[in-house]
């Protein structure tokens, strides 16, 4: 998606996205209705040719020449075609554009930043003695490779009243006990948070793992969190640095010191032999160092049962690249 950010030193109203207030610094995406509207606003043109806004595109890059960025805004009409009567074709898709559909039963290898597939399955194979609850954690690399979920299909067999359920958490940020620190945890959410010198806790800079905050896709000028942290990100090396705090609740990213459930996909209770797609016309994108959390729990007496799962997602790339 596309993305509209105010380099200069002034609030900037965008008045042909209703009134919005563009602080500096601020990014929005361009989402439905607002791709249109942009794409047609002489105002915003003039805001990009006199440096005062520039263009981000779908991999976060900045298009730093005027008149491919203007062009780019332009051919969000293209994305909506016209009958000859003038009505508009829709396509019955999620998709989002510069995606691709990706099915899979396992998640990324999280040690290398570009691969696609090569980590945890999501499978469970019980057998007696075992332990009657057990998680999985799901990794997905989305930091270089955009990837928004849609929907899972789910197989089981032996089950007799079993149950598993699909968590989105974090990955949690290790600290220690400290005295005068710029670190605090706020007991209501679990975040790390910015203190003043004062703070009890302390997060070595090879700890921290930064969670990105999405946008709100009914909102497209609101985040789903307020977001405590700001940094800049080295796609070679895939590193942060620069990490500012952010008191104001509008950085990008947030840190976890427990583990907390951001999203319950799923609860289910699974009887006998089955299969079931659980559909959905919705996507959610998936944020950087945030992942998957399958647990299964055997219902007593003991017994055998397994079950795999499979997810449909959109992603930038289906396949290892770079």
């Amino acid at each position: 998606m596309l993305k509209l950010k105010n380099v200069s030193q002034e609030n900037i109203v965008l008045a042909d996205l209703y009134e919005k207030l563009l602080k500096p610094d601020e990014i929005i995406l361009l989402i439905e209705d607002w791709r249109i509207r942009a794409s047609n606003s002489s105002e915003i043109f003039d805001y990009i040719i006199h440096g005062q806004i520039i263009l981000i595109n779908h991999d976060d890059e900045i298009i730093s020449n005027i008149s491919d960025a203007i062009d780019a805004l332009k051919c969000v009409q293209q994305k909506y075609l016209q009958r000859f009567d003038e009505k508009t074709l829709v396509q019955e898709s999620c998709r989002p554009i510069d995606t691709f559909p990706s099915f899979c039963g396992e998640g990324d290898d999280p040690e290398n930043i570009r691969a696609v597939n090569g980590g945890e399955r999501m499978i469970n194979s019980h057998n007696i003695g075992d332990d009657m609850t057990k998680s999985i954690y799901v990794n997905f690399n989305v930091k270089q490779n955009r990837t928004f979920f849609h929907e899972g299909y789910i197989m089981w067999k032996n089950a007799d009243m079993d149950q598993v359920i699909l968590d989105a958490v974090p990955v949690v940020t290790n600290y220690s006990v400290g005295s005068n620190t710029y670190f605090n945890i706020d007991p209501a959410t679990g975040l790390i948070i910015p203190a003043a010198g004062d703070g009890n806790i302390v997060v070595e800079p090879e700890d921290m793992r930064l969670m990105e905050i999405s946008m709100n896709i009914d909102h497209p000028d609101m985040k789903v969190m307020p977001g405590f942290w700001d940094a800049d990100y080295d796609a070679d090396t895939n590193t942060f640095f620069n990490i500012t705090p952010n008191a104001n609740g509008t950085g990008d990213y947030n840190m976890f010191s427990t583990e907390i459930i951001l999203e319950r996909v799923a609860n289910i209770n699974l009887l006998g032999d089955g299969f079931m797609a659980m559909q959905s016309a919705d996507i959610a994108e998936f944020m950087h160092n945030m992942r998957f959390k399958l647990t299964f729990i055997t219902e007593p007496p003991d017994h055998e049962w397994k079950m795999s799962c499979i997810i449909t997602m959109h992603r930038r790339y289906t396949k290892t690249f770079g």
